[in-house]
């Protein structure tokens, strides 16, 4: 059974998320391919989440890019650099 919670940027959400993080078994965050200007935005976002929301390290955390078939959209390249994917606390991760 899976049970999912929207989380979002807003600023009376974020003392939330350590709550719903210490009980999930994984993360999904959705990133706006196209939405270059506010990719620094995305990624500080993010990081945030990792360490305010307190991520264990062996949670599974899935960055998904939607919006990725619309003309002038970011690869998954351009995407998990921008975010700095690969420094994210030593996790393994993968690009498709």
């Amino acid at each position: 059974m899976f049970e999912f919670h929207f989380l979002n940027s807003s600023s009376h959400m974020v003392p939330l998320w350590k709550h719903y993080c210490a009980e999930a078994s994984g993360l999904v965050y959705v990133v706006d391919s196209r939405d270059r200007e506010r990719m620094e935005e995305t990624k500080s976002f993010l990081y945030m989440v990792m360490d305010e929301g307190k991520v264990p390290d062996n949670m599974a955390v899935l960055v998904y890019a939607n919006k990725h078939e619309v003309p002038g959209a970011m690869s998954a390249s351009e995407i998990s650099n921008e975010l700095d994917l690969a420094s994210l606390r030593q996790r393994n991760w993968q690009r498709n």
